[in-house]
C-alpha cells in the first residue's frame, strides 16, 4: 500500500487542515494528481501573499524523480531537490521556489533545514 499524508501549513497561523487518504495500488497515482491539484486553490492565496508553494516529500531520490515525472505528464510543473542534484542547482531551485513558489519535489533528508515561508500545501509520499 501507498500512503501519503497531506496538511495546510501557513507561517503564524495556528489553524492546521489535515487530511490522511489511505490508497491502493489503483488509487496511489490519481489521489497524488489531485492532492496536488487541490492546493492551488485562490483562497489560499491570499493567506499566502499571492504566492502559492507545495512541497511534496518522498524518501529516496528515486522516489522524488518517479513523482516528478508523474506530475510532469499530468501538466503540473514542479522542481525537483534532492542529493543528486548539484549544489548550484539545489539553490537555484530553493531561489525559484522562495521567488515564484510552485511545486517542489524532495527528499525529506535534502530538505532538512530548507527555511521557506508560506507554504500552504505539504504532501509526504
Amino acid at each position: 500500500m501507498f500512503f501519503f499524508f497531506k496538511f495546510n501549513v501557513i507561517v503564524f497561523n495556528f489553524r492546521l487542515e489535515q487530511k490522511w487518504i489511505e490508497v491502493t495500488i489503483d488509487t496511489q497515482l490519481d489521489e497524488l494528481i489531485k492532492a496536488v491539484n487541490h492546493s492551488f486553490r485562490s483562497e489560499d492565496l491570499v493567506n499566502a501573499g499571492g504566492i502559492h508553494r507545495t512541497m511534496v516529500f518522498a524518501n529516496t531520490v528515486e522516489a522524488v524523480e518517479a513523482v516528478a515525472k508523474i506530475l510532469l505528464r499530468s501538466g503540473i510543473e514542479c522542481s525537483r531537490y534532492h542529493k543528486n542534484c548539484t549544489l548550484e542547482e539545489r539553490a537555484q531551485t530553493l531561489v525559484d521556489f522562495h521567488d515564484k513558489g510552485g511545486v517542489l519535489v524532495c527528499t525529506d533528508a535534502a530538505a532538512r533545514g530548507v527555511d521557506i515561508p508560506n507554504v500552504l500545501h505539504v504532501i509526504q509520499v
